[in-house]
Order: C-alpha cells, then sequence, then structure tokens
C-alpha cells in the first residue's frame, strides 16, 4: 500500500523528466559513427534502414543458396558484417551543435552543424539526420540515402 502511495506522488514528477529527444540520439549517432566507425553505429539505425539497405545491398530476386543462407541472421547483423572493414575518417575531437528540427508525420528532421578536429586542421559541416521512433526509441531513418549507400556498398563489394 505504501508503495502504491510512493508511486502516485512520484508520478507528476516523473512526467517533468525530460523524454529522448531525437535531436540527442542523432548526436550520440554521428559521434559513434565518427569515432568507432559505421559498424558500431548501426544499433542506432531503425529496422526499416536496415532491412533496406539489405535489400539494396542483396537482392532477393534470383538468389543464390549462400545469399539464402545469409538472410537466416538478422538485418542488424548482415549491415554489421558489410560495414567490418569499411573505412571510416577518424576524428581526433569533434563538436556538435543542434540547428533545428523540423517535424514531419512520424519523421523528425535534425539538423546539425558538426566540427570535427583531424590532421591538426578543423572541418565543419552540417549533417541532415531524419529521425523515426522504434518500440518508443529515435533511430536513424535515412530512407532517403538508402538506395545511394546501397548503390556504393556493391560497387566496393
Amino acid at each position: 500500500m505504501r508503495g502504491a502511495l510512493i508511486a502516485l506522488l512520484l508520478l507528476p514528477l516523473m512526467a517533468c523528466l525530460p523524454k529522448e529527444r531525437p535531436e540527442k540520439i542523432a548526436i550520440e549517432y554521428l559521434s559513434v559513427m565518427n569515432l568507432y566507425g559505421f559498424q558500431e553505429a548501426v544499433s542506432y539505425m531503425h529496422p526499416d534502414l536496415l532491412s533496406g539497405l539489405r535489400e539494396n545491398i542483396q537482392p532477393s530476386d534470383g538468389e543464390t543458396a549462400e545469399e539464402s543462407q545469409s538472410r537466416e541472421i538478422s538485418d542488424e547483423e548482415f549491415v554489421r558484417a558489410i560495414f567490418e572493414d569499411a573505412p571510416f575518417l577518424t576524428v581526433e575531437d569533434q563538436r556538435m551543435e543542434h540547428i533545428g528540427t523540423l517535424k514531419e508525420d512520424a519523421v523528425s528532421h535534425v539538423l546539425l552543424r558538426m566540427a570535427f578536429l583531424r590532421g591538426g586542421d578543423w572541418y565543419e559541416v552540417v549533417e541532415y539526420v531524419p529521425m523515426k521512433k522504434f518500440q518508443g526509441q529515435w533511430r536513424v531513418y535515412e530512407k532517403i540515402k538508402m538506395e545511394k549507400m546501397g548503390e556504393r556498398l556493391r560497387s566496393m563489394y
């Protein structure tokens, strides 16, 4: 009984706590990608993005037995394996600033200004990161870039 009373008293306080924001997750995603590479950033990707990347890299039409076997692993494992040896830009330091977010239906389009130090020089870019919730968590949802990324990866392998 006492526990239920405490829970009722804490409920309004919990509602005031900041909720997970797409901007925070977009910054985490880019930080992880810059520091550790695509393979580690895969966990931030929306399942639709992962399955779309897989489909663009490995079409299901007329697949071989080997390709069919590789479908037995999850989309996340498949994309991690593809990115395993992919080169990535290593940075010595980085800073990110949220410029703005545009909400469109279920997708939040996040704009970030990113500065990074590489080889003693600072570079600045503006990054666009579309985000969509999956099971209550914001995930990277780059449907627009998916086809081009799939083409690029197919040409590498």
